[in-house]
């Protein structure tokens, strides 16, 4: 399973900003004072493209402002129809219509109607009149809505072209694209842009080197992500999350001890607290062979209550167990996991114990009940009766124990050998 399904995406909530042009606004709110107000520092100063200052078609001043009002209030669906008129008015030049666009892209996404949303969004880019702030955030919200849609080449399509036109040095917008990489499976491009983010910055998020993490894991450098989950662990040593991650990459990687040591530290410092993680450590325990420890493992779950019982558990507690060497102790576990489970295969592992134990009144019930559940093959189960019916000194159950045995393709000339050697026709 890759590592993604234990990532969080990262979310960067960027919402087009409804503009309005400064001489838009002068007409307005005038100013009689004339006293100049601070102008905002641009979003992307190292842009390579001229900053537009577009001047609306005088005559259609008015409308522009109705249009603006529209878009900033609550009536998305009078907003759009302001910009649909805009759009279908003859004397709209571009800046008109890329405003109209805007309105609509943004009326739209109120709507979570994000196809259409793309497309007045793409229309606006096209116009190529808008200024620097809204042309630029227009083309990283089209790479975020086609990342949405799952169009991930197109989505990288528009990040790319945002990075390149824009010359964004924000280490968030590299971390997007890193985050758009590993989803589109190209992990050391990942990697790259990934590294790009961490350059930009001093302070990155968690979430960024568990991308990065991840993707060093997908490319088989199980070194470099180990040290990453490492170092993720050292500064949230309370974080559950990064303590499965660093779990996961030490199972898939073979390395089963070490995963017992980062669940072991986990569990001591109070982490173990799903299902999930006490059942990995068993699991363990178990195919390391340190059985003690996995019996001592479930049932600590199961005295917490996170444990639950069930045939799966109960199985893992009687084969735990079984190799231990405590023969009593298995039988009761299979005891309990025989009426939980879905077939009845349990029932014969907990048949074979009994009758190896001598217990064969309690082996044949268990038989019986094996039966009665379903077998993938039946013929052993009438095998292990007729040894049962032996040891109950009952010729005639054995003999036709063996009888059934023949009805079936794995036991049927075993079977019938030894109802000739029994002198049975």
């Amino acid at each position: 399973m890759k590592l993604v399904r234990l990532l969080n995406l990262i979310v960067l909530a960027l919402l087009i900003t409804t503009l309005a042009t400064p001489s838009l606004a002068a007409s307005r709110s005038r100013d009689n004072s004339k006293k100049e107000t601070a102008k905002a520092a641009p979003l992307f100063p190292d842009a390579k493209r001229e900053d537009p200052k577009p001047k609306p078609n005088s005559r259609l001043v008015k409308d522009l402002n109705k249009l603006v009002d529209a878009s900033q209030g609550d009536d998305q669906t009078l907003a759009k129809k302001l910009a649909a008129d805009m759009l279908a008015n003859t004397r709209a030049g571009k800046y008109e219509q890329a405003l109209a666009h805007q309105v609509m892209a943004f009326a739209l996404l109120e709507e979570e109607d994000y196809p259409n949303a793309i497309q007045h969004l793409e229309q606006l880019v096209a116009t190529d009149v808008m200024p620097n702030d809204t042309h630029f955030q227009a083309m990283l919200q089209l790479a975020q809505l086609h990342y949405q849609e799952d169009r991930h080449e197109d989505a990288l399509k528009w990040m790319d072209r945002f990075i390149n036109e824009s010359a964004t040095k924000k280490a968030e917008h590299f971390a997007l694209k890193a985050n758009m990489l590993y989803r589109a499976d190209r992990f050391q491009e990942t990697i790259d842009a990934m590294n790009q983010a961490l350059a930009l910055t001093d302070k990155p998020q968690a979430s960024w080197l568990q991308f990065l993490m991840a993707s060093y894991f997908e490319l088989g450098n199980v070194d470099e992500a180990v040290r990453i989950a490492n170092q993720l662990l050292e500064k949230t040593p309370n974080d559950e999350s990064m303590m499965r991650n660093l779990a996961s990459i030490y199972v898939q990687a073979d390395q089963h001890d070490k995963a017992i040591d980062v669940l072991t530290a986990g569990q001591a410092r109070g982490l173990l607290q799903e299902e999930r993680d006490y059942k990995q450590l068993y699991q363990l325990y178990h195919y390391t062979e340190k059985e003690q420890q996995a019996i001592d493992t479930i049932q600590a779950g199961l005295d917490k209550g996170i444990l639950k019982p069930s045939a799966e558990l109960y199985q893992a507690l009687a084969e735990a167990n079984y190799f231990s060497d405590k023969v009593p102790e298995a039988i009761a576990a299979y005891q309990k996991a025989a009426p939980l489970a879905a077939t009845g295969e349990v029932s014969m592992n907990l048949a074979r114990l009994l009758t190896n134990e001598e217990r064969f009144a309690e082996a044949k019930a268990a038989i019986q009940q094996a039966l009665a559940k379903g077998l993938k093959k039946p013929g052993d189960a009438y095998v292990l009766l007729g040894s049962v019916e032996y040891g109950l000194n009952n010729r005639a159950g054995q003999i036709a124990a063996y009888k059934e045995a023949t009805k079936y393709p794995e036991t049927k000339q075993s079977a019938e050998d030894w109802l000739k050697k029994a002198g049975v026709k």
